[in-house]
């Protein structure tokens, strides 16, 4: 077992289809009351727990007018 962490996956498509991932087969995943019920506080983290706090410098910078010296055609 890689760092002792077990895993279990949720995904749910647009048209309702469930699918889901055990690393563990022979392990099922806990139950709310389970985990409720555990020593250690349940953590609970969505993609904005992972942002940067300021996220100005990705901007992209405006495109320097360029001249291009050379021949023109008709």
């Amino acid at each position: 077992m890689l760092y002792a962490i077990r895993t279990w996956l949720s995904l749910e498509t647009s048209n309702d289809r469930v699918y889901t991932y055990w690393f563990h087969p022979t392990v099922p995943a806990s139950t709310e009351q389970e985990i409720h019920e555990r020593s250690q506080p349940t953590v609970h983290k969505t993609p904005a727990d992972y942002l940067p706090p300021a996220l100005g410098y990705l901007r992209t910078p405006k495109t320097p007018l360029m001249t291009v010296l050379g021949r023109r055609s008709k």
